[in-house]
């Protein structure tokens, strides 16, 4: 049976996305510095943390308020 590793451990990994543990202000921090200032809103509403962004697919967007 595989050993699950801690978050720490994670964090130490390379291969690990570093995104994977960023809370909601960080997500919405990164939106704002890749352009996209107007959707801040989005992602703090919908609580999109680390985690929900990397399962967030294109048909997803709409959704949440992402329509461009």
């Amino acid at each position: 049976m595989a050993e699950m590793k801690s978050a720490v451990e994670d964090l130490k990994d390379e291969r690990v996305p570093q995104c994977l543990y960023w809370n909601v202000e960080q997500v919405a921090d990164w939106i704002e510095d890749i352009g996209f200032p107007d959707y801040r809103l989005c992602i703090t509403e919908n609580m999109i943390n680390g985690r929900k962004l990397i399962h967030l697919e294109a048909s997803h967007l709409p959704n949440i308020g992402i329509t461009d």
